[in-house]
């Protein structure tokens, strides 16, 4: 059975939402449905800044679900960022080693969800030192700063 979907104008943050999961929401947060896409998903976009960076939080997430539903799921979508030339002893599936670059440029921890090299190892040549790598970065300031 296929639920219908009505829009309205905003979702507004209930008022007796759990208060043990963050109570940094900014006033007034809104979540405004924009798009139904396919499965019964629908994208919604905030009404500030302060709200995204909430939402983005791993508090603010969880604190977004619990308040609009247990199948309630958040997708993000990160921007890549291309980085040249990067010695080949970094290792993209070390958290330390994400942590360490971002500390390195002054990134807020957490704000690089994952690297990956663009070519595949398989294919280096054996005297190549350096290689280009992809930065999937959580926020698009934080990607701008990188650039």
């Amino acid at each position: 059975m296929k639920k219908s979907w009505s829009r309205k104008p905003t979702a507004h943050w209930s008022s007796h939402a759990p208060s043990h999961y963050d109570p940094t929401i900014p006033e007034e947060a809104q979540f405004i449905p924009t798009k139904k896409i396919n499965h019964g998903q629908v994208l919604y976009e905030v009404d500030s800044p302060e709200t995204a960076d909430w939402l983005c939080s791993s508090a603010g997430a969880k604190a977004f679900i619990a308040n609009f539903g247990p199948n309630m799921t958040l997708a993000t979508k990160p921007s890549p960022v291309l980085v040249e030339y990067v010695p080949l002893h970094f290792n993209t599936d070390d958290p330390s080693a994400l942590r360490d670059m971002e500390s390195k440029n002054d990134l807020p921890t957490g704000a690089i969800k994952s690297a990956r090299w663009i070519k595949p190892i398989k294919r280096r040549s054996l005297q190549q030192r350096r290689a280009h790598l992809t930065l999937e970065i959580l926020k698009p300031g934080d990607a701008n700063q990188t650039i």
